[in-house]
């Protein structure tokens, strides 16, 4: 493999420098969503799902799929965030509005207000995603993504149901694109990434 060096940000979108393997004769990628939204970068007091993104992360898939890798793997393990997989899927073009048609920041807090998401006009069909999960939970629910896992990435009791809430409303804007859409195991696995990662890119859990 060859090891390589990428400018992205953390969870709190604080520039640095992050790694991914890369091997360049069957062009595939394998990184891990911890090395760039994990909760290890963060102090104590910096955990906050409110705030955090997954957005890091897809920085590196941008940056993997430009060096035209066909197959990329991803390892959802040890997160700090909780937006569902919307910061990666920012990261690759794709778009959530607010009710006054304005483009939101993508972290926890605020899925509770996408009222629409646009795909991006790239074609992400000719290429295999597939997520490492350590986990079989449902994304919403009492032991779903948020329920589960929140406390341990800064969030108090009393805002766990706002943030199942806005869990639960990207799931509903989701299934205005993809109808059939139904909550799978796995879904829950680095606050609801697999979800995103398996509903947009069809990305295979494994």
């Amino acid at each position: 493999f060859e090891i390589i060096n990428t400018k992205t940000i953390n969870p709190l979108r604080e520039s640095f420098t992050a790694n991914y393997l890369f091997d360049p004769v069957h062009q595939t990628a394998y990184m891990e969503l911890a090395q760039t939204s994990g909760l290890v970068l963060l102090k104590k007091n910096q955990r906050n799902c409110n705030h955090t993104s997954t957005y890091g992360t897809g920085l590196q898939i941008k940056h993997a799929i430009e060096k035209s890798a066909k197959n990329i793997y991803i390892g959802l393990g040890g997160s700090a965030t909780n937006d569902g997989g919307t910061g990666i899927l920012r990261a690759l073009g794709f778009k959530y509005l607010d009710k006054n048609n304005d483009l939101l920041e993508t972290n926890g807090g605020n899925l509770s207000e996408i009222v629409k998401i646009i795909p991006p006009d790239q074609d992400f069909t000719n290429i295999n995603f597939f997520t490492i999960n350590d986990v079989n939970n449902l994304l919403l629910g009492k032991q779903g993504a948020t329920y589960t896992y929140a406390p341990q990435k800064g969030a108090e009791k009393k805002e766990l149901p706002l943030l199942e809430l806005g869990m639960k409303n990207l799931f509903l804007k989701s299934k205005e694109l993809i109808p059939d859409l139904m909550d799978l195991p796995g879904f829950g696995a680095a606050g609801g990434t697999c979800f995103g990662l398996h509903t947009f890119l069809n990305a295979e859990i494994i």
